[in-house]
């Protein structure tokens, strides 16, 4: 999860580890960071874009046929 910190981190009572503390670290012991999280990872998240994407599988394989 890209985005895990931001989304971990809650309050939490004394004594209760924050979810933060259970995402992968780096070798230094620090949270990692990811790059490029602001661009488009060419998943499919929504119905939308999956309707899209079997479209354009179904139009591509078409047009290898008909050659």
């Amino acid at each position: 999860m890209p985005h895990a910190a931001r989304y971990a981190k809650q309050v939490t009572g004394p004594g209760v580890p924050d979810l933060v503390e259970f995402l992968p670290k780096e070798r230094d012991g620090k949270t990692q960071r990811v790059k490029d999280y602001d661009k488009p990872t060419k998943k499919i998240y929504t119905l939308d874009q999956l309707e899209k994407r079997i479209r354009k599988s179904y139009e591509q394989e078409r047009e290898k046929l008909a050659k």
